[in-house]
This record gives structure tokens, C-alpha cells and sequence, in this order.
């Protein structure tokens, strides 16, 4: 290092004596010139300049080139050197196994691990996250693009905006330097442990948090790249996790039972044995039934870890199910449980046939009638099992690697008082490690050369009868509209009750009973298709008020689609549908504001495939599948465990419908952005996002034969455009819709349609003479033909 700081000096007098020759000849044709004293001087700082620059380079910069993951890969910064990671501000220490940024203010502080993912390869991103007391911002930056990793990247984070409030936000870095927000959505977890995850697609991204969808099908301006940690003040990320995005539509993976509720056991059914909920415990009491079970309808789970906490009152037996098939029989679940018949724990399966085969056993105290608790990791193709916190088997083969949860019990009665199910961290054959990072002990089971069968209960599955598609006369909402009108006798009016105490009182549209679930009223003089539904009511006692929407029949349940706040707790909307036999599926939840007692308006837009969920007119969801089988049908409103007060039902076009003439620019009183940043004043409407993509402004205004024209002037850019989306299926998305728009910076125009998945297909162009910036364009529209 002496030798060539020294080789260094040398060339560098040597240049300073050849620039001070040339500055000599200079002064004599330039009179005037400073000294030369002070233009080495100068010189000398921009050469001070230049090496720092350099040093800087090569004390910011990894130790390692840059590579590409290889999948799957796990880091649970056990052994991390942070001198070859991109570790551009903040300040990052590896400890006790944990990423921890330690340093607060105003400064974020971001790390970039030097791996892009593989190109255009769709991937799963997760890691843990622990807010510290002084945290305001914590998550990850993804697509991150190399070398400009910080003004070029999306990032998804949870923010603390008090210390009763957190958000999780999402976005991307514009050319300005800006941070452009994409979703905001509220999280009412009391909590600051969180798991994030991020799927990243083709064209579009979606965020997890703890299991639980937040954010969906956001467009990607950045692809492929490098994937970062980001904090505002001091955080701790713990296993972090990349892996390819098999399923394009992840699904949430969290349950937690709710015995102690009055009532409880909801989406628990009954297989075999005879089960209750009583002293806040889900018990089964017949103690000589074998293989006693119950399952949960609700959901289904992969790669994910069930937990059971219970006390046997009568015998031992008890145990979990999982990756059932079916929630309604045993047949092809997995299982673990007490052995009924030695002091011991079994595992395995049972077969189509419902034979069971036993995957092995451990020696175990003898239950009594102490608390114990079960816990399994399901992973993508084994499974390991807990006693009490102790491992008693790993790495079990799965036959079944998703499914249904239950309980079971075999000659013995038992009291089973907490269930719960979470995720894991996407496909994994060491989930416990995953995890948890820590040592597991050396378990030798007690090998089995040949599995012993034993005969499955008698007990007959519900049968589930596959019932004929009801066929429905439907209208479009924006051709038929509706408004409630809550007066007189509720025939007259169209509505017929299915269940319930409701009535008509004051104007108002009124359910009273509190003792029940999904009581309902339908209105029946009109089925709809391609419409919007909006209700506005107030809670008095409970929560539970909700929107009845596509239901085959006006007398029941079954095929209808369901959005309603929780019964459970005020703070959540849920939504899902009933299937052939009535018996509810649940699609999704969110986190929402305290309902309380104020007033609330619930609206859904439904389209042709899929529907969206706007509480108090902020988007809570959009592109719901529908799983029901019916996409038109006739709507209504439900209660569950609540006294409601309905003082508003509208029915409507997509959008509203447009009647007349319009010609002002100051602003739609239902617009909505869809993406971008818009401005409306001056009676104009101005994006100002430069990313070369489509920016969409949403009216509000469904209309199907009309003339639109607007007067566009663009910026000077080559690649610039404005214009028309029309036909637009879904509000917050611009699938399924057409567009019409100036392109090349006013050089051409262009026409065509978008498909679900947002891919653009040409239908027609044409180029445009001149040089002007401002145009006017008119588009002429009918049902079918522009």
C-alpha cells in the first residue's frame, strides 16, 4: 500500500510541474490570468474532489459483483458481511441473527442485498418485521434498478403515523424524485410484529401482511432488479425469503377461533362424534366414539403452521386434522393426535377410503388431564410436529399438501380451547427453520416396517347435491335504476324477508334481531347485471351490516355473493358467497375503521368477472372473483348479530349514469383515480407523473351511446399521449376497457381495446401532419361501434 501511495505522489508532482510549464505559456498569449499558485490551487481541489469521489465509490460500493438469485433463497443473517451488500444510508448492523437499522431523524436508511432476481421471472418476497418504539417507516424496496437503486425502485412499507395508527403504503420513485403513492391502506393490528410479503407478476404487484391480502394487482413502473430493506428510524427484518410466484392469486392463510365469542365456533362443522361449544371451549363429549372430528369450512391453507391448545376430560385421543380435502369427512386428511390406545403421540394419513396409515409415534407422558398443545408445520412436501413446544417428528412425508383444518378426538373426550392457523414463508421442506432459525433437537422415532390400517368410522359425510343453475333475467343496473323508498308495506314496495325481524320505520329501512346470523331481506321485482350498489346505514347494537348482491333466488340463500362487516368485531369487512347448499365460503377480509354507532355506506360495483368494495368510498378491494357460479342476479341486505338502520339502497350503472349534456372541466362528483397524479382547477384536468405509462382518471359516468370530446395539449416529448378510455369494465382498473389516444407527442393516433390481464392490442392508427401540441378529439360512440 506504501509503494503505490508513493508511485502515486510521484506521477501526481509530476503533472502539477508539467501543468505549472503550460500555465507559463498560457500567461503570455492570455494577459491576466491569476497566478499560477492559485489556479494549481484550484486544480488541486478538483483532483482532492476526484479521489474522494473514487474512494467513496469503493467504500459504498459491495465487495462482490453483482449476480442473480438463485431460487429458492432464504438469508436469516446468521453470518452476514454488510461490506458487500449496497448499503447506501442509514446505519446497518447484523445482531443476534436480525438485520436491525439503528440510527433515527429524518433520514431513511436503505440496504440492497447484491442479487437481482432472475429476468421477467415472477417471484414471492417475504420477511419479518419488528417496529421499534422510535420506528415511523419499515419494509422492503423491490425492482430496485442497477446502479440508480434509490431513485428507482418500488417500495412497500408500514408506517406508524401515531402511536395508535399504522398504514401500509406502497409506490414507486418517479424521475423528479418523488415518491408516488400507489395504495394506502389502514392496519388496525395491535401488534408490531408483522410478516410482509410481496408477489410480484409480469405487469403488476400485490403486498401481504401476516397472511392477509391488503394490496392488490398494483402496476409495475420498474421491472426486475434488486430487492432492499427500508427504514425510517430503527427496525429489525428477521428471515427473509425469495421464491418463485407459482399461484398467481395467493390466498390469505390466517384463522383464529373464537370459542370464547357468544356465540362461536362459526365455519366449525360437525363430521362425526357430538361437539359443542361450551365454558368458551369447542368440546366433544362423546368418549367411546372413534375418531370423533369437525372441521373448518371457511378456508382451506398451504404452507402453513395449526396450533391447538386443549385438555382432555375423559381419556386420551385428542389431535388435530389437516390438508383435509373435504371439511365435511376425513378421507384423505393427515392427522396427529394422542393414541387412544398407548401412552404415545401417532401421525399419518388416511386414505380415499378413509384406511388410516400410520407414519410413525413417539413415547409420551401420559396426557391427563393437563393443557397441552399440538402444533404442526405443513410445508410444500413434508411436515413436522410439536408437543408442548418440543419437536416429536420432522420432515414427514405429506401425501396431502393442502387443504381443510379440523380436530378429532378417538375414544375419549376432550376441550379444545384456542385453534389458530397462520402462514409460512411460501414452499418449504424445513419450515420449522424457516421460521423460527433455531437448533432443532435430534428426535428418533420409533420406525414402523409396516403401517398399521385401522378402519375409519362409520360416520357418512354430508352429502353435498349437485344442484341445476338457476337461470336469471337480468337487467343492466344503468337501464334500470334503483332507490329505496322505505315506506308502507315491504310487498308492496318488492322487498321479501327470508329470515329476520324487519320493518319500515320512519323512512328507514330497520332489522332488529341481534341473536342470529345472515338475516335477510331481498327485493324481488328486479335482477341485475353490470351495476352498482350502494347502502347507507347505521349500526345500533352489534355489528354485522351488509349487501346481499347476484342471488339466483329470492327465497334463500344459496348462490348468492355477500359483503358485510364482521360480527365478530366492527373493524373488518368481509366478503365471500354462499354455495349450492347455503353453507358460506368466505373469499377475504380487511381491516377497516371502528364502524361504531355512525353512519356508513357500503358499495359494490360488480362487473361482468369480478366485483370491488368501496366502504365510506374508499376502495377496500377490487377484482373479487366471483366463485358463486352467478355474476347478474337479484340483490338484498343482511345482518348478523346486529340492529341495523338502513337509510339508503341505490341501484345503478357501473358508474353514474349520464344524462344530457356536460361541458365543464371543474371536476366529476364521482371520479376516481385510477393511477397517476391528477389536478382538477383552472377547468383543467393535469397529470404530472412523466413515467412513460397510462394514467387513468376515472369519471364516474357510464353512459353507452354519447359523444365525448376533450381539447388535449401535450408536453414536448416524443413519447407523449392523452386521450379516452371508454367502455371501462371495473372503475380502479383499466382491463377490459378501450382506448383512444394521441401517441409519438402528437405525431399519430391509435385505437384498441385492453384485455383483463392489461395487455394492449392494436385495432387501428393513423399519423397526425404538423407540429402543433393542442388538439381536439371527438370520439363518437355507440353500443357497438365507435
Amino acid at each position: 500500500m506504501k509503494q503505490i501511495l508513493k508511485s502515486f505522489l510521484q506521477k501526481l508532482q509530476s503533472i502539477f510541474v508539467k501543468f505549472d510549464a503550460m500555465l507559463n505559456r498560457l500567461r503570455m498569449k492570455i494577459p491576466g490570468l491569476p497566478s499560477n499558485k492559485v489556479l494549481l490551487s484550484a486544480a488541486g481541489l478538483l483532483v482532492v474532489a476526484g479521489v474522494l469521489f473514487v474512494a467513496l465509490q469503493v467504500l459504498v460500493a459491495p465487495d462482490q459483483p453483482v449476480t442473480t438469485y438463485t431460487l429458492p433463497y432464504t438469508q436469516n443473517f446468521d453470518d452476514v458481511n454488510l461490506k458487500r451488500w449496497f448499503s447506501q444510508t442509514g446505519v446497518w448492523t447484523i445482531r443476534t441473527g436480525t438485520l436491525q437499522q439503528s440510527v433515527g431523524g429524518e433520514e431513511s436508511g436503505q440496504v440492497h442485498i447484491p442479487l437481482k432476481v432472475p429476468e421477467d421471472a415472477a417471484y414471492h418476497a417475504s420477511v419479518f418485521i419488528t417496529l421499534k418504539k422510535d420506528t415511523r417507516q419499515a419494509g422492503l424496496s423491490f425492482n430496485a434498478q442497477y446502479p440508480e437503486l434509490l431513485p428507482k425502485q418500488h417500495r412497500v412499507y408500514i408506517s406508524r403515523i401515531n402511536p395508535e395508527t399504522l398504514e401500509l403504503v406502497a409506490g414507486y420513485m418517479d424521475e423528479t424524485g418523488a415518491f408516488i403513492t400507489q395504495a394506502q391502506v389502514p392496519l388496525t393490528i395491535n401488534t408490531t410484529e408483522f410478516r410482509l410479503d410481496v408477489y410480484v407478476y409480469g405487469n403488476s404487484y400485490l403486498v401481504q401482511v401476516n397472511g392477509q391480502r391488503m394490496i392488490e394487482n398494483r402496476p409495475l413502473y420498474y421491472k426486475n432488479g434488486m430487492i432492499g430493506f427500508y427504514a425510517l428510524g430503527p427496525a429489525v427484518f428477521d428471515t427473509y425469503k425469495v421464491t418463485l410466484a407459482e399461484n398467481q392469486n395467493p390466498g390469505d392463510m390466517v384463522y383464529t377461533s373464537d370459542f370464547d365469542q357468544e356465540p362461536g365456533g362459526a365455519g366449525w362443522v360437525p363430521i362425526s362424534g357430538t361437539w359443542q361449544i361450551a365454558s368458551k371451549q369447542m368440546m366433544q363429549s362423546d368418549a367411546i366414539f372413534v375418531d370423533a372430528a369437525i372441521g373448518y369450512e371457511t378456508s382451506t391453507f398451504e404452507n402453513y403452521t395449526l396450533r391447538a391448545t386443549f385438555t382432555h376430560v375423559d381419556g386420551q385421543g385428542a389431535g388435530l386434522l389437516f390438508n383435509m380435502p373435504s371439511p365435511y369427512s376425513i378421507n384423505g386428511a393427515h392427522l396427529v393426535r394422542y393414541s387412544n390406545e398407548t401412552d404415545s403421540v401417532i401421525w399419518g394419513y388416511y386414505d380415499a377410503q378413509g384406511v388410516f396409515t400410520r407414519q410413525g409415534f413417539v413415547d409420551a407422558s401420559p396426557a391427563d388431564k393437563e393443557t397441552h398443545t399440538l402444533q404442526v408445520f405443513s410445508g410444500a412436501d413434508s411436515y413436522d410436529v410439536f408437543l408442548d413446544d418440543d419437536m416429536i417428528a420432522r420432515d414427514v412425508p405429506l401425501v396431502s399438501i393442502q387443504g381443510a383444518v379440523g380436530l378429532i378426538t378417538s375414544r375419549s373426550s376432550a376441550a379444545f380451547s384456542y385453534v389458530e392457523a397462520f402462514p409460512l414463508f411460501g414452499a418449504t421442506s424445513d419450515p420449522v427453520a424457516a421460521l423460527t432459525g433455531t437448533q432443532q433437537p435430534q428426535v428418533t422415532n420409533t420406525p414402523v416396517p409396516q403401517a398399521t390400517q385401522t378402519q375409519a368410522p362409520a360416520a357418512e359425510p354430508t352429502k353435498v347435491v349437485a344442484a341445476t343453475p338457476v337461470t336469471v333475467e337480468a337487467v343492466d343496473g344503468g337501464s334500470s335504476p334503483y332507490v329505496g323508498v322505505f315506506d308502507g308495506k315491504l310487498s308492496d314496495a318488492g322487498w321479501r324477508i327470508i329470515n329476520g325481524d324487519w320493518k319500515f320505520a320512519n323512512g328507514n329501512f330497520e332489522q332488529v334481531k341481534v341473536d342470529g346470523f345472515d338475516y335477510a331481506a331481498v327485493y324481488t321485482k328486479t335482477a341485475f347485471q353490470n351495476f352498482s350498489i350502494q347502502t347507507g346505514f347505521s349500526h345500533v347494537e352489534g355489528s354485522g351490516a351488509g349487501i346481499l348482491f347476484n342471488m339466483p333466488n329470492t327465497d334463500r340463500l344459496a348462490g348468492a355473493s355477500m359483503v358485510r362487516y364482521s360480527d365478530k368485531r366492527d373493524n373488518a369487512i368481509v366478503w365471500g358467497y354462499f354455495d349450492a347448499t347455503g353453507v358460506y365460503k368466505n373469499q377475504g377480509y380487511a381491516d377497516v375503521p371502528n364502524a361504531g354507532a355512525d353512519r356508513h355506506t357500503l358499495r359494490v360495483v360488480s362487473g361482468e368477472k369480478s366485483y370491488s368494495i368501496y366502504l365510506d368510498d374508499r376502495l377496500i378491494v377490487q377484482a373479487v372473483p366471483y366463485e358463486s357460479g352467478y355474476s347478474m342476479g337479484y340483490f338484498g341486505l343482511v345482518t348478523s348479530r346486529a340492529h341495523v338502520i338502513y337509510d339508503e339502497v341505490a341501484v345503478d350503472g357501473v358508474g353514474a349514469v349520464f344524462k344530457g349534456t356536460y361541458e365543464s372541466m371543474d371536476g366529476f362528483t364521482d371520479q376516481r383515480i385510477v393511477s397517476g397524479k391528477w389536478t382538477i382547477e383552472n377547468n383543467q384536468a393535469v397529470q404530472t407523473v412523466v413515467d412513460v405509462s397510462d394514467y387513468v382518471l376515472n369519471t364516474g359516468i357510464q353512459a353507452s351511446e354519447y359523444t365525448v370530446s376533450a381539447k388535449i395539449t401535450l408536453p414536448e416529448t416524443s413519447d407523449s399521449g392523452g386521450g379516452f378510455v371508454i367502455h371501462m369494465n371495473e372503475r380502479g382498473s383499466k382491463n377490459n376497457s378501450y382506448i383512444v389516444r394521441l401517441k409519438d407527442g402528437g405525431k399519430g393516433i391509435w385505437w384498441g381495446s385492453i384485455n383483463d390481464e392489461g395487455n394492449f392490442k392494436g385495432q387501428g392508427s393513423s399519423p397526425i401532419a404538423g407540429t402543433d401540441k393542442t388538439f381536439t378529439l371527438r370520439l363518437d360512440v355507440k353500443l357497438d361501434v365507435l
